[in-house]
């Protein structure tokens, strides 16, 4: 994957997580962590990894599913989980 096509896959992530957490237009940016949105509390993270498996037609592990606590992060699991089951 390009970076182009990585920064691209991070800013759909981000508009996927707005959307789930209920977030204002440019409210999670391709470099926002867990940790600055409040709403990305453990029941909003749930919510982020359903959305994701269900857009990209993938499955996290749990320990994907652990690591994933920001935008980049979520981006470059997505990119494995396709590789994987691709």
């Amino acid at each position: 994957m390009t970076v182009r096509e990585t920064k691209a896959l991070a800013q759909e992530i981000a508009g996927i997580v707005a959307e789930v957490l209920e977030q204002p237009e440019g409210g999670i940016s391709a470099e926002t962590r867990a940790a600055e949105v409040e709403a990305w509390d453990s029941l909003g993270h749930v919510r982020i990894v359903l959305a994701l498996e269900a857009a990209f037609g993938i499955r996290f592990t749990m320990g994907e599913i652990e690591k994933g606590t920001s935008i980049p992060e979520l981006a470059r699991l997505t990119r494995e989980a396709q590789a994987r089951e691709g």
